[in-house]
């Protein structure tokens, strides 16, 4: 099933693996109508989006459910993030898979679009 969630707080997961690929002047049409975030909130936003670049995901608390965390890993598209799969990964007190091993098979999956993605597109 493909589900689609517009990212409506700064911070989203999937908008931190977006805008770890993009420049500061894209971060309005990032967060719509939301309020322009202080100099103090990019700060540490640009810090979670390079920590997210650097390890290939992204890992917050849900904006949209409380104690959900959001797992996030890119798909690429040539030489940048077009998009980002978020799962939301709920801690259970018998887990079959730690969220290290969902971030690995979240991983897997926007690899294996990019995969995907890369064989179909010339532009890639």
């Amino acid at each position: 099933m493909v589900a689609h969630r517009e990212a409506h707080e700064f911070g989203d997961d999937g908008t931190l693996v977006l805008v770890a690929e993009r420049c500061v002047e894209g971060i309005p049409n990032l967060i719509g109508n939301a309020e322009i975030p202080s100099a103090a909130e990019l700060k540490t936003f640009f810090a979670a989006a390079t920590s997210a670049r650097k390890s290939g995901f992204a890992r917050a608390p849900s904006s949209a459910v409380k104690g959900v965390t959001d797992l996030s890993a890119p798909i690429i598209r040539g030489d940048r993030a077009a998009a980002a799969l978020t799962v939301p990964y709920i801690k259970m007190t018998d887990p079959q898979d730690s969220v290290h091993t969902v971030i690995e098979k979240v991983q897997a999956v926007a690899n294996s679009i990019t995969a995907q993605l890369s064989e179909g597109d010339s532009r890639a």
